[in-house]
């Protein structure tokens, strides 16, 4: 028995080895690289500087609508500031789901946040070796528990001003730099969220390493949603009130890019409002209010 055993771990390790050029680490070796990757997550937003860059996101559901837009960050803070807006929507076809097209920034910060924070619960388990945009990566799985899962916004009722968020737990997968464990990517996979809309909800965050002025950050590079399903509107020429069907599914994506360094002589002013009050994020991972605190 123990014989069998053995070969089929041997089997599985070769099958690692051919696939990645290396065996896979051991349970030691896990561990050293979980603490390291966990240590980076818990203090990335500590090392974050003050910036501005250009975001382009491309909007796919009942319309297809590209917004580019000057984002400035500073501490808790993100102002957005839209530059040109393109839309492509189908003639008789009233969009619906524009507040589901966004996730503010502060969300790369705060999912690194909750799945290594102590008292969230996440189980985390090595998964394999990997390349992500040439470099090497390492890969592991991650389970966080619904009470302190990812708050997902929804539109309540479809004639409704009023906004509720669901609280789900979420899996997925990290990728950290092998060799300074920087975490480069995020996906998060939401299984259960508002079945009666949607068929899950998928999110991919990615991070790339960016110079601003004479230091090297690890900044948001990109994010994709995936709302599988969302409900659209037809209006119906010789009717009443408007036909709701199926929709194709929402699809949003962003990019960062041309990334400057923040001064107050920037020409770009914050105002009063936070990050709170200029970005509505559709899935946010920060800090859960308890209902009494509400």
């Amino acid at each position: 028995m123990r014989s069998t055993v053995a070969a089929a771990l041997l089997a599985i390790s070769s099958s690692i080895t051919a696939l990645y050029g290396q065996p896979a680490p051991s349970t030691d070796e896990q561990e050293k690289a979980l603490a390291d990757i966990k240590q980076y997550a818990l203090n990335y937003a500590h090392g974050l500087p003050y910036y501005t860059c250009i975001r382009v996101t491309q909007q796919k559901g009942s319309a297809v609508i590209t917004t580019r837009e000057e984002l400035t960050v500073a501490g808790n803070r993100e102002t957005y500031k839209v530059l040109t807006t393109m839309n492509k929507v189908p003639l008789n076809v009233r969009v619906v789901d524009e507040d589901f097209g966004t996730i503010s920034v502060g969300e790369f910060s705060a999912v690194l946040g909750r799945i290594f924070a102590p008292d969230t619960g996440a189980i985390l388990h090595w998964a394999r070796f990997s390349k992500l945009r040439g470099r090497p990566v390492l890969v592991f799985s991650f389970e966080v528990p619904q009470a302190h899962g990812a708050r997902v916004v929804d539109d309540a009722e479809q004639d409704s001003v009023e906004r509720r968020e669901v609280v789900e737990g979420y899996q997925g997968l990290i990728y950290a730099d092998a060799v300074s464990k920087a975490v480069l990517r995020v996906e998060t996979h939401i299984a259960d969220v508002l079945p009666e809309k949607f068929r899950g909800v998928d999110l991919t965050l990615d991070y790339q390493a960016v110079k601003i002025g004479e230091r090297e950050f690890i900044l948001p590079y990109r994010f994709d949603l995936e709302w599988p399903h969302k409900h659209v509107i037809i209006d119906s020429p010789g009717t009443r009130s408007p036909i709701l069907r199926e929709g194709p599914g929402l699809s949003i994506t962003a990019e960062y890019q041309d990334y400057r360094i923040y001064s107050a002589q920037s020409a770009v002013a914050f105002g009063e409002a936070d990050s709170q009050s200029d970005v509505h994020s559709a899935i946010s991972f920060g800090e859960i209010v308890p209902p009494e605190k509400k």
